[in-house]
């Protein structure tokens, strides 16, 4: 959403960023009014987003605004307007506990949402970006979505976009990621090496009966997933409806505290990086589990405890070979003096290191600014 209104305010930022965009030079700069659902101020959202429109006195009671006052609301404020509200099903959960009438206040809150919606639809003058959290706010969401269907009729529905902001089923996690904590990936010979290794690892299951024909489905992904290991996208995909996980910044934070375990913990090298490698004797990968679902209780009692270590042999970092890549080097090969060599199986500084943005790479500076 931020993007979003800086973008909408500075058409001089949307032609330097967005070049060739269809239509951005159709209006000039628009003005931007947000609320997030998390706050609860006197006037509710309608005061508040008059109050950004520059109109603070536009609504002087705490009635539901009908779309006539929207609309006199937008025409006043003027220009192109951009309205967002964030994070909107905790908003509408809170008051539906507070009784109005025979009703609730969140049924006042739903018909003022939806007259918003009818009078930006009506004037053409107000774009509406609404994000939900429906798999953690189940009940605030029903109330959203009714609020849509009384504003937008059937035929008129081609007119709505619901947009996910990362699709943490699918491969589209992994060009993310690789931007955001990798300054640059070994040659394609290399990763090409990594998936036929790959393969033959997960053939042998197969033919010894341990793997079912489908795993092998996986091989073929690492040329799109590496340096991570497919099964990581699934896994985090587990946590998309958890109100402690935000999609895009939470998998970049996860995925860092993965990296870090692998090159600052006890993981020791690794090819493709997965969930195996999480690091728990590192107090921040502990305290990233306890941000997402609150798991106290589970990481004291079967994984680590603080006082005592590691409490199961199993849970955390495997020790297993690294899968050998073209030019025979091994992750498990040692140098004199019993030193290993550089991650993802290759010497340091040879076309198979992988130097992390985050500044836990081996060998080099972290990038400035980095955490």
């Amino acid at each position: 959403m931020k993007c979003a209104a800086l973008l909408a305010a500075d058409p001089e930022l949307r032609r330097e960023v967005m070049p060739g965009v269809p239509h951005i030079n159709d209006f000039g700069a628009a003005r931007v009014a947000a609320f997030n659902g998390r706050n609860r101020p006197p006037g509710f959202f309608w005061g508040e987003i008059a109050r950004q429109l520059g109109l603070p006195n536009a609504f002087t009671t705490l009635e539901a605004p009908d779309s006539g006052a929207w609309k006199n609301l937008f025409r006043r404020a003027g220009g192109p307007l951009l309205v967002m509200l964030d994070e909107m099903p905790p908003y509408f959960e809170y008051y539906a506990t507070q009784p109005s009438g025979n009703g609730t206040v969140a049924d006042i809150i739903s018909n003022a949402y939806t007259n918003m919606l009818v009078a930006g639809r009506e004037t053409g003058q107000a774009f509406m970006i609404v994000s939900t959290l429906e798999g953690a706010h189940a009940r605030g969401s029903r109330f959203m979505n009714h609020a849509l269907r009384d504003a937008v009729n059937d035929g008129e529905r081609r007119m709505l976009d619901s947009v996910t902001p990362v699709e943490l089923e699918g491969n589209e996690i992994y060009g993310i990621l690789r931007r955001r904590l990798f300054r640059s990936l070994p040659p394609e010979e290399v990763i090409a090496g990594v998936a036929e290794d790959f393969r033959r690892s997960l053939e042998e299951g197969v033919k010894a009966g341990v793997l079912d024909a489908a795993a092998l489905q996986d091989a073929d992904s690492i040329r799109q997933t590496y340096p991570f290991h497919p099964s990581f996208s699934k896994i985090a995909a587990l946590f998309k409806d958890n109100e402690g996980f935000q999609q895009t910044r939470g998998l970049l934070e996860l995925a860092s505290r993965l990296l870090k375990s692998i090159w600052q913990g006890s993981s020791g090298d690794a090819c493709l990086a997965g969930a195996q490698h999480f690091d728990p004797s590192l107090a921040d990968v502990r305290d990233k589990f306890r941000d997402i679902a609150r798991l106290d209780g589970a990481l004291a009692r079967d994984i680590w405890n603080e006082q005592g270590g590691r409490l199961r042999a199993g849970a955390g970092p495997q020790e297993r070979p690294c899968l050998r890549h073209p030019g025979g080097h091994d992750a498990d090969d040692e140098q004199p003096g019993g030193k290993r060599r550089g991650g993802n199986g290759a010497r340091p500084g040879s076309p198979g290191t992988v130097p992390l943005r985050d500044g836990a790479r081996r060998g080099g500076s972290p990038v400035p600014g980095s955490s």
